[in-house]
């Protein structure tokens, strides 16, 4: 017993290998940092490219210069330049008198001296897939992707 109690005596005040221990309790913490900021730098990489694709199916929108009825084509371009699939995308668009929406884009104002506004509104959703499984702390959908939206809106007269 003796024995024991002066190898725990001289363990206590040994030092050697505790940075060893130190990095093996570190390590994977710091890990799992890395790969959360490299996931969350994708992410935002991916909203970027979504959101510049959406500003440039709006461009292209207004390089008409004349209000069209249907905005169904520039769905199919923003989703080829986003590279995402036409049902991730969504042109809508709608026509305000005095700042109240109307049912109908095509419309009138019928109250002189209203004042006239039609927008049109893009939407596209990205996806990435992150490098790591955060479990319930990152909302995936059933394929395991993060979904990402970019928005770009214009008022077009």
């Amino acid at each position: 017993m003796a024995h024991i109690s002066r190898v725990l005596k001289a363990a206590r005040h040994d030092s050697r290998g505790t940075s060893t221990i130190e990095l093996a309790l570190i390590f994977p913490v710091g890990l799992l940092l890395l790969l959360g900021a490299i996931d969350s730098s994708m992410a935002f990489a991916e909203k970027l490219r979504v959101e510049a694709a959406a500003a440039r199916a709006v461009e292209q929108i207004t390089a008409f210069s004349r209000v069209k009825t249907d905005y169904t084509l520039s769905r199919a371009e923003a989703a080829a330049a986003a590279n995402v699939a036409v049902p991730d995308v969504t042109v809508t668009y709608w026509l305000e008198c005095n700042n109240a929406v109307q049912s109908a884009f095509t419309a009138t104002c019928t109250r002189a001296g209203s004042q006239i506004a039609r927008f049109v509104k893009v939407r596209i959703r990205g996806k990435f897939s992150p490098a790591v499984n955060y479990g319930n702390f990152l909302t995936t959908d059933a394929d395991g992707f993060v979904r990402v939206e970019g928005n770009a809106s214009v008022r077009i007269q």
